[in-house]
């Protein structure tokens, strides 16, 4: 293995790792799918990361290619889940303020 160090890719890897735990510890409090989809993309990219550090990224092109794909596609797939919560949060009825009790005469 040729390990060649550069600091802005050594930055995405550390970076990448750490959007990774904070995606995986995000839903196992909330069991939101998106943080999980999230947290996944950023391994992916942590292993092309990884991968280029290693001295891989000419021999493994096509395949760096493919996991980067995924990634993006991951994260695509997260934010369009998130619109769709928001936007059906959003189409359900206002809840009405709390009717006054009518008084009773007499």
């Amino acid at each position: 293995m040729d390990f060649h160090w550069e600091t802005i890719t050594g930055v995405n890897l550390i970076l990448s790792a750490v959007i990774l735990a904070l995606g995986l510890v995000g839903y196992g409090l909330s069991r939101k799918i998106a943080s999980l989809y999230i947290g996944l993309a950023f391994g992916l990219f942590g292993f092309s990361h990884l991968a280029t550090l290693m001295g891989k990224k000419d021999s493994w092109e096509y395949e760096l290619v493919a996991v980067r794909s995924v990634g993006y596609l991951l994260v695509a797939l997260a934010l369009y889940r998130v619109v769709v919560a928001v936007k059906k949060e959003a189409a359900k009825p206002a809840r009405s303020p709390a009717r006054a009790r009518p008084r009773k005469s007499g």
